[in-house]
């Protein structure tokens, strides 16, 4: 899956809540 701008947007708008976007992008002081 290719994160585009499109895509991002998608991510923060659902994702976002479901909390899949950490598992793509984890927090740098993710422990």
């Amino acid at each position: 899956m290719l994160l585009n701008g499109t895509n991002m947007r998608n991510l923060k708008r659902t994702d976002l809540k479901e909390g899949d976007v950490l598992h793509i992008f984890p927090p740098p002081m993710g422990g």
